[in-house]
């Protein structure tokens, strides 16, 4: 992304992506099971998004692939992670489900232990995301560093030690 851009621009930007994937997965959907009180792209909407942010997370922490220190580096993390991720996962879709289910005080309390099972599982998913790209992020940088280690510089003729004889230089 241009540095110039605002950053407001990518999230908006993300959030329209975010949103057209959305609605393209709840099209295929129609009509579908459900699971509990959530319609089954809510659960798998928003558990891939957890996965999503705990790789793109991993991806631009202290460490990682990619530097959110540069003004590219912010637009894109922006794009990512409140725009494109923002609009794909529905928080307020599960939130909605489960106040909208609970007519009974068993269906309350069913309602509420799922919402919890989503939670835990969204964490479960943002952490194996998390570890999953860090450990790709330090392999690739242990194989950066130990083919630089085995890698000889080319030299320029400059930079090539004189292989001529001391002792052979008053001869001339």
């Amino acid at each position: 992304m241009r540095p110039d851009i605002p950053s407001w621009c990518a999230v908006a930007a993300g959030g329209a992506c975010g949103t057209l994937v959305r609605a393209l997965l709840d099209s295929y959907a129609a009509g579908g099971t459900t699971i509990g009180v959530f319609h089954w792209s809510t659960l798998c909407v928003n558990l891939c998004g957890a996965l999503f942010l705990g790789i793109v997370a991993a991806l631009y922490a202290p460490g990682g692939l990619i530097s959110a220190d540069t003004p590219q580096g912010n637009c894109s993390k922006l794009f990512l992670t409140t725009g494109f991720a923002g609009a794909f996962t529905t928080y307020s879709t599960m939130v909605l489900a489960t106040v909208t289910s609970a007519a009974s005080p068993t269906q309350i309390l069913y309602s509420l232990l799922q919402s919890l099972l989503m939670l835990c599982a969204g964490v479960a998913c943002a952490g194996l995301g998390w570890g999953s790209a860090r450990s790709i992020t330090r392999r690739m940088q242990v194989r950066h560093l130990r083919a630089a280690e085995h890698s000889t510089p080319v030299q320029s003729v400059r930079d090539t030690p004189n292989t001529q004889d001391p002792a052979d230089e008053g001869q001339m």
